[in-house]
């Protein structure tokens, strides 16, 4: 009797083995490359991301940024929604969409300036499963809109590792 329940529950255990995560905090490092570069310098770049998926699809993120470049620096936090647009065998393209603020100090010739931005932030962002826990992600393509008086776009590569639980 025992054997009979279990061979009845094992396709109950195997589905929750393949039941994601619902929780991940991933670490991206890349570069903000201003759109035209003759404004502003290109600045290396991290991000540190808590993320929740609520239903299949869709799930909120909230980020930290920080970006240094020659003369500036910026820190800023955004918050949004992800969309998963396509999950097959281990990758996930996602569709992120965020908004938030960002402050930005700025060093030159002895002048220090302190300022802010709004900051819109949507991308495409490709992860790839190496384990249950663990995943790589990319961000080839997304893009940082700065409002400030004016709008200073930069594209926004980023590569790094997910930790999902």
């Amino acid at each position: 009797m025992r054997a009979l329940a279990l061979l009845l529950a094992l396709p109950g255990l195997a589905h929750a083995a393949d039941v994601e995560p619902a929780w991940a905090a991933a670490a991206l490092a890349g570069a903000d490359v201003p759109i035209p570069s003759n404004r502003v310098t290109t600045r290396g770049a991290l991000a540190l991301t808590l993320e929740r998926d609520l239903w299949r699809r869709l799930g909120l993120r909230l980020a930290l940024h920080a970006s240094r470049a020659e003369i500036a620096t910026d820190l800023g936090v955004t918050a949004g929604a992800t969309l998963r647009l396509l999950g097959w065998r281990g990758l996930r393209l996602r569709a992120t969409a965020e908004a938030g603020y960002a402050a930005i100090r700025v060093d030159k010739h002895d002048v220090v300036l302190w300022t802010g931005a709004l900051v819109l932030a949507p991308g495409i962002e490709l992860g790839w499963a190496l384990s249950r826990l663990l995943e790589l992600r990319a961000v080839p393509l997304a893009f940082s809109l700065f409002w400030n008086e004016l709008w200073i776009p930069a594209w926004t590569p980023r590569l790094g590792l997910a930790l999902r639980w």
